[in-house]
């Protein structure tokens, strides 16, 4: 049983969602419309970006850079090439092999035409180029006049001001200002079809800089010592020249580096060895002859101790220097009084629960004046305790700083007495021991090297001898096939579907804070008052009395339903009283009482429409007979109930005006003629209807609705407040939930998203109780 209630409340909770979205569909339909066409602008004006790669292949005998001081030696004096990966791919993305492959490829003249709202760039393809000496980076119109003529224009600023050029020129004659010098030259045997281009010239010692951060280099795999050269331009074809010049320009450098490196090593080479062995005949004896004359035992460790000593104590004064800049800079943070919400000790290095607490409680001192201030003066006794509180607490936050500070003072003073005396220590150590050190150090450097630079000589000069690049192109870049990027199918998807989510969260948002009723379901979830039937949506161009123009449409089959349900609302079976009132004006409450009237006199019961809205009487208007008298002159006495009377041209259905308006139509209801009246009426109709005022307007209608036997609350769709529904709530309640329903009028399907006929075919099988019309 559960489960079937818990799917049923699913059921319900989807049925509301897919109605919402129903209801709001021209609204999620048209901001997905607007995600997919702002999508597609962008995506069409997005350029084209191209990409192309070559691999090579480098020779290395530590790919990676694994090793020790040893090969990093040998890798710089064999000519790198113990290079890792990682170093020839930094090499491949610097600005130097950039600059190289710069001056085969052109990367500072750019050419244009605009087509189709997108501009795009010529390269190679310009029937044009431009040689230029000055004004690097302004951008100029060219329109073509005939074969030997060209119009040039351009605005550009210049020191601040906006400038602009509108000259006539020859091709192939310089042009000379004091903002730019330039040629323009027609490459021979090439027309110039269009009669607009665009062209800038970049700096050409500036491109370097910019553009070396665009090549990338990476390993094809994790182990292989192959490297991947990428680059991506807007530009297909000068995407990959680009990306073999630069595969060049690094083979080239490599070549050139490792012939360099060889010819400065063989020289450093010759010019170490022809003083490293005198000096190493040199060093050896003077190590012996220093060692027969001192006595030197453990200098090093000596030294190393009280290094490390010296150092503890130089960075505790650090620490101690820090510490007291910070507490500086609070006491004068304190005393200046501003911003004291974001003082906090974090950082000083001194854990003092104390001071903590004092700048806590200072902060929330602050944090509490500023928040009474927003409401109240600074005269109000809550701030004036609160800034006399925040005084208090700023003196002693100075003082207990004051009191850190000059602990901290004499920590420095007494580590400052400890280094002194080290550095007392280390001057009194013999020369004679440094020198001994120092005698050691270039010995055995001297010993180790020269036989190491011997080797490397030998090995050096056959190098030089058969220099060739080690690494190797293997794969060359190819002409992009299509551009990488902008992916434009996914951006017009992801633009349609953030159109459908930003309009499901519109429907949903607008939902929420729309309090008005729009269907039956939403009626029976927020009050017990039944609901006998739901009127909808009258047909463009059809009358008010729809039950006698239509009766076979669905608002006249409505008002069937609503008639057979009126049969359980009251034990009475003639003279019936039936009060049909609204909240407020503009729901359809004489609509709902005319066409009830009228389908009710269609099932031979004699039916008469009392108007008690005499403040607002529209009631004759739609039958089209006189309000010269009505309720208000029978009310007040003026006139007999015979003569206010009006029949109607459709049988069994009477009418009486409101009449006159009059200045006390309260008085007039609550009256002794009314329900005199209404005992009258009992005796000649089977049912009486009274079209009241609304009742959220005026009391007119709470004084109807005790002579009534049912109390119909005419609530209409898309329009009346659900807040509405809480007053009903409250009459239906004293009246001990007994003789009252809702109607609810001007139901849109269509609109809403529900099909019609939730209430049309409840209780339609007792229509006979009242006869069918003929």
């Amino acid at each position: 049983m559960a489960k079937e209630m818990e799917k049923t409340e699913d059921e319900i909770d989807l049925k509301e969602v897919f109605g919402t979205l129903y209801r709001h569909r021209w609204a999620v339909l048209g901001f997905a419309i607007a995600g997919l066409l702002i999508s597609a602008v962008f995506a069409y004006f997005k350029p084209n970006i191209y990409q192309a790669y070559s691999t090579v292949e480098i020779q290395v005998k530590n790919p990676w850079g694994w090793g020790g001081r040893q090969d990093a030696v040998s890798s710089a004096l064999s000519g790198g090439s113990a290079s890792s990966l990682d170093t020839e791919m930094e090499i491949i993305r610097s600005r130097f092999v950039t600059a190289k492959a710069l001056k085969k490829v052109d990367f500072s003249h750019h050419y244009f035409i605009d087509k189709h709202f997108k501009r795009i760039e010529l390269y190679k393809e310009s029937p044009f180029t431009v040689e230029m000496t000055k004004g690097f980076g302004i951008l100029f119109h060219l329109y073509p006049i005939d074969t030997e003529r060209f119009r040039l224009e351009s605005t550009y600023k210049k020191a601040g001001r906006e400038k602009k050029y509108n000259r006539i020129h020859r091709y192939g004659k310089e042009i000379h200002t004091n903002d730019f010098v330039l040629v323009v030259r027609r490459k021979p045997g090439m027309k110039i079809p269009e009669s607009e281009y665009l062209f800038r010239v970049d700096n050409p010692k500036s491109l370097a800089a910019s553009i070396h951060g665009r090549v990338s280099a990476s390993p094809v795999s994790k182990r292989a010592t192959l490297i991947k050269i990428t680059f991506q331009d807007t530009v297909p074809l000068r995407t990959q020249e680009f990306v073999n010049a630069v595969t060049e320009a690094y083979l080239e450098q490599n070549i050139e580096r490792r012939t360099q490196e060889a010819e400065k090593t063989l020289e450093f080479i010759n010019s170490q060895l022809k003083t490293l062995a005198e000096n190493l005949k040199v060093s050896a004896a003077n190590l012996e002859a220093f060692q027969r004359r001192t006595k030197t035992i453990d200098v090093d460790k000596k030294v190393e101790r009280l290094s490390e000593k010296l150092g503890d104590y130089e960075s505790q004064m650090a620490t101690l220097k820090l510490q007291e800049d910070i507490l500086n800079a609070m006491v004068k943070k304190v005393k200046r009084g501003r911003n004291l919400e974001t003082l906090t000790l974090a950082g000083v290095g001194i854990e003092d629960e104390a001071l903590a607490g004092l700048i806590s409680d200072l902060r929330d001192a602050i944090l509490k004046e500023k928040e009474l201030l927003r409401d109240y003066t600074s005269a109000y006794p809550e701030v004036k305790k609160l800034q006399t509180r925040i005084g208090q607490l700023k003196t002693i936050i100075v003082q207990s700083v004051s009191n850190l500070y000059k602990s901290v003072k004499e920590k420095e003073k007494f580590l400052q007495q400890q280094i002194d005396k080290f550095h007392n220590e280390l001057s009194s150590l013999p020369e004679d021991q440094r020198n001994f050190l120092a005698l050691q150090r270039r010995f055995a450097s001297n010993e180790k090297f020269y036989s190491y630079l011997m080797e490397k000589k030998t090995e050096t000069e056959i190098r030089k001898a058969s220099t060739v690049s080690a690494n190797r192109i293997v794969d060359t870049a190819l002409y992009p096939g299509g551009p990488i990027k902008p992916k434009r199918k996914l951006i017009v998807l992801v633009g349609l579907i953030l159109g459908l989510i930003l309009g499901i969260v519109y429907a949903f948002v607008r939902d929420f804070f729309d309090d008005r009723i729009n269907n039956e379901e939403e009626i029976r979830q927020m009050t017990e008052i039944p609901v006998l039937g739901t009127v909808p949506h009258f047909p463009k161009g059809s009358s008010d009395l729809i039950v006698f123009e239509q009766p076979k449409s669905m608002p006249a089959e409505a008002f069937r339903n609503i008639r057979t349900n009126l049969i359980f609302m009251s034990s009475r079976k003639e003279g019936q009283v039936v009060a049909v009132t609204s909240t407020v004006s503009g729901e359809g409450k004489t609509t709902i009482c005319i066409n009830l009237g009228g389908i009710l006199s269609l099932a031979n019961k004699k039916v008469i429409v009392l108007n008690l809205d005499m403040r607002k009487p529209t009631l004759h208007k739609r039958f089209g007979l006189s309000n010269k008298e009505g309720m208000s002159n029978l009310l007040s006495g003026h006139t007999r109930l015979s003569e206010v009377i009006q029949h109607t041209r459709y049988e069994h259905l009477d009418i009486i005006s409101s009449g006159p308006i009059p200045p006390n139509p309260s008085e007039l209801i609550g009256g002794e003629i009314l329900p005199e009246t209404l005992n009258v009426l009992r005796r000649h109709y089977d049912i009486i209807i009274l079209d009241t005022p609304p009742v959220g307007i005026v009391t007119d209608a709470r004084l109807v609705m005790r002579m009534a036997d049912v109390t119909l609350f005419v609530l209409r769709s898309g329009y009346s407040r659900k807040p509405f529904l809480r007053g009903i709530e409250e009459f239906y309640r004293e009246r001990e939930r007994k003789g009252m329903g809702i109607v609810l009028n001007d139901f849109d399907a269509s609109r809403h998203g529900y099909g019609y006929g939730y209430g049309y075919g409840y209780g339609y099988g007792y229509g006979a109780y009242y006869g069918e019309e003929k």
